[in-house]
């Protein structure tokens, strides 16, 4: 599902990444798509954290806004569009710094208004929706999920 945003021409060679990325900092956007059934978390397929449940998320590629990054990953990773979005706040992944060599700030957005079909992606070959954190989630996201998890809540609840 990722071969759009990958034939992108602005996609970067996993050298050039690793270069780049090594002497300044990643930003990306992560999704949380609040549905009435729960939040909508992928099961990593790739490095890092292969089998741990994430937020749909990806870079901000060099002249995309950053609706057009949150649309793209939407599309790309879960198949969904959306019709708003709210920045909830950033994740700082600290340990990115040490397993791949570059350190990465995410904005969060949360969606509550989505449509289409859910699907799987090459990032992520499983999807689930959660009303309670699962066990297996990337630990700064978890962080960031439980600081903001009565305000997600509230969405489906309302």
């Amino acid at each position: 599902m990722n071969s759009d945003r990958q034939n992108d021409k602005r996609w970067l060679p996993e050298t050039e990444f690793r270069a780049i990325y090594s002497k300044v900092t990643r930003v990306c956007v992560d999704l949380v798509v609040a549905t009435g059934n729960g939040v909508i978390l992928t099961k990593r397929s790739i490095p890092p954290a292969v089998g741990m449940w994430h937020l749909p998320g990806g870079a901000i590629l060099f002249g995309d806004t950053i609706e057009e990054a949150l649309r793209s990953v939407a599309k790309n990773e879960i198949c969904l569009e959306f019709q708003s979005y709210k920045l909830l706040g950033t994740i700082e992944y600290k340990k990115t710094e040490s397993e791949r060599g570059f350190y990465t700030i995410a904005l969060a957005y949360l969606i509550t208004e989505s449509s289409g079909l859910l699907c799987n992606s090459d990032q992520g070959r499983a999807f689930g929706l959660f009303k309670e954190l699962p066990e297996k989630l990337i630990p700064e996201q978890r962080r960031f999920l439980a600081t903001h998890w009565s305000k997600i809540c509230s969405t489906w609840r309302s």
